[in-house]
């Protein structure tokens, strides 16, 4: 955010100057209670948590202060906090998220059983690797499933014994996607576990500057050999070589996309609705200068597909 471009003994002045005109001094006194009262509480809205320190501090605070914490309604961490129990602090400070993006933290099954205090969780993106307790014989996961969930990102670890677990603990998913997780093999199965998904999307990264071996989203789609009329295929264009989906690169637009600002992903809407579900594959290329937060993506995809 730039700094104000009017030394502040001016705006003083400026001001003083306002008070001698009773009809202006009165006009930019409402004005001012105006913006507190629309924006103040949108400054808590959206949280992006970037140290384990800050994400533990903050949870202190909004204990402290609950009506803030009430307000908040996006949260993403890439933070890898100490505190063992840092999921469930967060779904104890933010009980009114309904989108929670756990970048750096590991989940583990009790992490899982604690986001059913968030009643208005509706969106999840996580790595499953310890979420999902392995037991082939029942794919039964260590925690009770989360119904209310429709959106879910999945990046990091995947793996086939995962896929009944994911449809046993998220039976009400809409939306599905993976994140540089290239098997055709278990998006199919995925795609036949999970009864009602409506869009699934596989998102890869591109570097103008760096190797890549399809030129198109469309050559990735036939590539994978996925028949299903629910698959869309993301490209994420970003600058210099190519690197492991650093976490600093989602903030921006991940922020950006929950405050409702339009970006390459949220253009692509009309895109996507023109390919309707009738056709064989979805795809669309997203220009990004670095590669973006998913969950948007996902979002982005999916809100104009017919239901």
């Amino acid at each position: 955010m730039a700094q104000p471009a009017l030394p502040l003994e001016l705006e003083r002045n400026i001001f003083k100057l306002a008070v001698t005109d009773q009809t202006m001094i009165t006009t930019l006194t409402l004005v001012a209670w105006r913006v507190n009262a629309w924006i103040g509480p949108l400054r808590y809205r959206v949280r992006v948590i970037e140290r384990g320190a800050a994400l533990d501090a903050l949870c202190l605070r909004m204990a402290q202060r609950p009506e803030d914490a009430a307000l908040t309604l996006f949260l993403a961490t890439t933070a890898r906090s100490n505190e063992l129990s840092s999921v469930a602090r967060l779904a104890r400070a933010f009980p009114n998220l309904v989108d929670l993006g756990l970048w750096g933290l590991p989940v583990s099954p009790l992490d899982m059983q604690a986001l059913h205090a968030l009643t208005h969780l509706r969106r999840l993106s996580l790595n499953p690797r310890y979420a999902l307790a392995r037991d082939v014989a029942e794919a039964r996961p260590a925690f009770a499933p989360l119904t209310r969930l429709t959106h879910l990102e999945i990046f990091g670890d995947l793996a086939e014994w995962m896929v009944p677990a994911l449809a046993v603990a998220f039976p009400g998913l809409t939306h599905m996607s993976f994140v540089e997780l290239s098997f055709p093999g278990l998006m199919q199965a995925v795609l036949q576990a999970q009864k009602t998904l409506r869009v699934f999307v596989y998102v890869y990264l591109a570097y103008k500057n760096g190797p890549h071996p399809w030129e198109s989203p469309e050559e990735v789609a036939n590539s994978l050999g996925v028949k299903d009329p629910r698959l869309a295929v993301v490209r994420i264009i970003g600058r210099g070589q190519r690197t492991m989906l650093p976490a600093e690169a989602r903030k921006g637009r991940w922020r950006k996309g929950q405050m409702g600002i339009h970006n390459a992903e949220t253009r692509s809407h009309p895109k996507i609705a023109r390919r309707r579900m009738d056709e064989p594959k979805l795809s669309v290329k997203v220009k990004s200068a670095h590669p973006s937060p998913y969950q948007s993506i996902l979002t982005a995809v999916g809100s104009m597909l017919p239901t």
